[in-house]
């Protein structure tokens, strides 16, 4: 009944790629720069009408990657230290070594940026061909990292008590700065924010204070409060995994903390 074609691909042998202790065929959401741990690679093959191990021993297995959302070139996918080709460039060639169950570890599975990805393996040899491909899966940074700095300087603006030597008037113009990081801190190219959330914590001062508004970007700003709650935001457009913001200004005195979350 389906409106839709059901067309199916079959195949006598291929690759299979494993996740998890389960040893799933789909790979869970992950962290930038974060091992995808484990991850392994199958050999299989048709052995009348039941998988069997098609691989045992060293191999020299074709990876690649290819950028599903966004498509495009951003920090390395690495195995074992070495980065992988990003399709549609020729794959890299990468020693597995497989067991006599036709799997094989795939060490130090490390992609560095952010996005929607997925894996391809193949393999060629006297005329015959294997492939195969893993599930599309999302990649999320490690964190946000807020920065304010003095206005078109690298001067930040960090004072965490009220005797700190970091002092900023009330109202004037900073640079509001939010970088897009991976687990090894740095900044992923390819991050792009969905529905961003603000609060703002009045941490001084703490007794018989006056609550101010924190202009973030050109279109919002967020009341702090003694107890803050998070609230929608939109943030100047990230480029590059960097979103900065000139024209940011908490009107009030005191001490406050700025926590994001998407």
């Amino acid at each position: 009944g389906a409106s839709t074609s059901c067309d199916m691909v079959f195949a006598n042998a291929g690759f299979r790629f494993l996740y998890g202790a389960t040893e799933s065929s789909n790979i869970d959401p992950q962290i930038a720069a974060e091992e995808i741990s484990p991850l392994k690679l199958q050999s299989v093959k048709d052995s009348n009408g039941v998988c069997t191990a098609l691989f045992s021993g060293n191999v020299l297995v074709d990876l690649s990657y290819q950028t599903i959302n966004p498509n495009n070139g951003g920090l390395s996918f690495n195995v074992n230290g070495t980065p992988l080709a990003r399709q549609p460039d020729s794959p890299t060639s990468i020693n597995l070594s497989f067991g006599a169950d036709g799997k094989a570890n795939i060490p130090s599975a490390i992609y560095r940026d952010v996005g929607e990805i997925r894996l391809h393996a193949s393999y060629s040899q006297g005329g015959g061909s294997l492939v195969g491909s893993s599930n599309p899966f999302w990649v999320a940074p490690k964190e946000l990292l807020i920065n304010a700095y003095e206005s078109g300087t690298n001067n930040p603006i960090n004072g965490a008590s009220a005797s700190d030597s970091t002092i900023y008037a009330a109202g004037e113009s900073f640079d509001f700065v939010v970088q897009a990081i991976n687990a090894d801190g740095e900044v992923v190219n390819n991050y792009q924010a969905g529905q961003i959330e603000a609060k703002v914590t009045r941490t001084g001062p703490t007794a018989h204070g006056v609550d101010g508004i924190l202009k973030l970007s050109s279109s919002s700003t967020v009341s702090s409060a003694l107890n803050a709650s998070f609230s929608p935001v939109d943030l100047s457009s990230f480029n590059l995994g960097i979103s900065t913001y000139s024209g940011a200004n908490y009107s009030e005195v005191g001490l406050i903390n700025v926590d994001l979350q998407e």
